[in-house]
């Protein structure tokens, strides 16, 4: 199942952590994408936050994969929202279509 999920992060809560931090992100997030999980991600133009389509099984599922990030303690604010396919547009929803858009 697809999810949209914008975050609002507290990055001034990181400190003198911030490095490190980001490393072990970056690190995550990495796996993620090779998994499948993450689709898409976007950080907001106003630096407060990121947008993402993940694929997972179910809600459990997401959970499981959003806690496990380094920064996922620094999220202020989760908003998620799934998403189903479009009756007019169906394919704009496999997530191995959107993964093969990447080319």
């Amino acid at each position: 199942m697809l999810f949209l999920i914008d975050t609002d992060i507290d990055f001034y809560c990181l400190g003198e952590r911030r490095e490190e931090v980001f490393q072990a992100e970056w690190t995550a997030v990495e796996a993620q994408w090779k998994k499948g999980v993450m689709l898409r991600l976007w950080r907001k133009a106003n630096g407060r936050g990121i947008i993402g389509v993940w694929d997972v099984a179910d809600g459990d599922a997401l959970r499981a994969e959003l806690t496990a990030l380094p920064l996922f303690v620094y999220f202020s604010d989760i908003r998620v929202m799934p998403l189903l396919a479009h009756p007019q547009y169906p394919d704009h929803a496999i997530a191995t279509q959107i993964r093969q858009d990447e080319g």
